[in-house]
């Protein structure tokens, strides 16, 4: 199990991924500022493909910002989600890298300056 934990708005946020009867499959959860859980878990991709990854979370100034790789397709993707606090999509998913053989290891950041997501990734 992989696992990324982020810190905003007085609270954490924990993304990891997760094999459930026959599926791999991305979840998060909020918890308090001293560690205590708090809402979730939510699933954000309850497919059937076994092949969900890598997940990366980042707070967005109010919202959280959501990255994994789903592989479940050819070329493989990377999707995004950005989610509320009480852990309600913000929007429907995003794909943000469609392409290559090879994505892996995706790291997302956030700019309150200009208002926008980068994402870094392999490939090859």
């Amino acid at each position: 199990m992989e696992a990324w934990v982020a810190y905003g708005d007085g609270g954490v946020a924990v993304v990891w991924g997760e094999e459930e009867f026959g599926s791999r499959d991305i979840y998060l959860r909020f918890g308090d500022g001293a560690g205590v859980a708090g809402a979730g878990p939510w699933n954000y991709t309850a497919s059937n493909s076994f092949n969900q990854n890598t997940p990366v979370v980042v707070w967005a100034g109010d919202r959280w910002g959501v990255v994994w790789q789903d592989n479940s397709t050819t070329p493989k993707q990377l999707v995004m989600a950005e989610v509320w606090q009480d852990g309600g999509a913000a929007a429907g998913t995003t794909l943000m890298i469609d392409g290559g053989t090879h994505l892996s290891n995706p790291v997302l950041a956030y700019s309150g300056e200009w208002k926008g997501y980068a994402l870094v990734y392999m490939e090859g």
